[in-house]
């Protein structure tokens, strides 16, 4: 089996912060430091965005638990992702619906797209839901 570092970080808040962290190593600040995992982490954000390729990247803030959303970015000014992080449990109490009440309000005033993201790790077989 090739190495999986959910097997070590079981709990959501480690991953949480793993996530975050690879999400700030999407900003353009960070390419001189580590290329290849800035390029890892633009791949990320784009696969979260649903963006090709050749989508460009250049701010990336990110964070953890604004408003009880589990992970957040802001991306170029542009775009707001806000993620629900989950380990070996299901989606429940509508959470995502939430999250998109918080952002749109929050946002009402900017141009910000709006991307919800559901993270599932773990083993599905034994989920609880």
């Amino acid at each position: 089996m090739k190495p999986n570092i959910f097997r070590f970080a079981t709990k959501e808040l480690s991953q949480d912060g793993f996530f975050t962290w690879l999400l700030q190593w999407a900003d353009n600040d960070h390419n001189q430091q580590n290329q290849l995992l800035n390029e890892t982490a633009k791949d990320f954000v784009r696969l979260l965005l649903g963006q090709t390729p050749d989508y460009i990247i250049n701010k990336v803030e990110a964070g953890r638990q604004w408003n009880n959303i589990d992970i957040w970015a802001e991306i170029n000014d542009e775009y707001f992702i806000g993620i629900e992080d989950k380990t070996n449990t299901g989606e429940h109490s509508e959470q995502l619906e939430r999250y998109k009440q918080i952002a749109t309000e929050h946002y009402k005033d900017k141009n910000h797209k709006l991307v919800f993201v559901y993270l599932k790790t773990g083993n599905e077989e034994f989920c609880d839901t």
